[in-house]
């Protein structure tokens, strides 16, 4: 009966895992389109309203894993709730070391298992009620990998699941995909 059991602790330890390391994903494909026509023309206000998901936001890879390779960052207003949050990955980082370009704005992490807890250094806490706000410094941010804490500006091989959020169309539900997220896994310093 010990041998079952062991066998079955064995089996669930086994299965957060069982995707592997995923396929390699292009940074570019994770990328929601930009809008061409002008800013506040009505064709750009349709763009916006109409412009679909990022390519790797899709039914087919609903579930699938992947790793990219960049900086994850925290970005300019950070909603901590459950000890989840999102960060933001950037291919590249500027000379400051802050994210350079277009960056991929969903990277959900939870604290203190993926990153560490953002609120214990965080300065100006202000209670209101139920909700607290406070300023995290961009150098707080500490993500766990395999070879130990990495920083903001320590490149990394970011391994995510895609999750499809569907849309919801009241009375009848879609099988749409309305959104992703992409939930971080794993990551190693590059």
């Amino acid at each position: 009966m010990i041998g079952r059991l062991a066998v079955v602790m064995l089996a669930f330890a086994w299965l957060p895992d069982c995707k592997g390391e995923g396929v390699p994903g292009s940074f570019d494909k994770f990328l929601p389109p930009v809008p061409t026509a002008t800013v506040g023309s009505k064709a750009w206000q349709d763009q916006i309203r109409e412009r679909k998901q990022e390519e790797m936001c899709s039914e087919t890879s609903d579930g699938k894993r992947y790793w990219l390779e960049g900086y994850l960052q925290l970005p300019h207003n950070i909603e901590i709730k459950d000890g989840k949050t999102r960060l933001e990955l950037y291919a590249q980082i500027d000379g400051n070391g802050q994210g350079n370009g277009r960056s991929i704005s969903s990277i959900e992490v939870t604290m203190p298992g993926d990153i560490e807890d953002l609120m214990a250094s965080a300065t100006g806490k202000k209670y209101l009620g139920r909700r607290t706000t406070a300023q995290i410094d961009a150098e707080a941010l500490r993500i766990r990998t395999a070879d130990g804490l990495a920083t903001a500006r320590d490149k990394i091989k970011l391994t995510v699941d895609v999750v499809g959020l569907p849309e919801r169309n009241f009375p009848f539900e879609s099988r749409q995909l309305a959104a992703c997220a992409y939930r971080f896994v794993k990551a190693h310093k590059i």
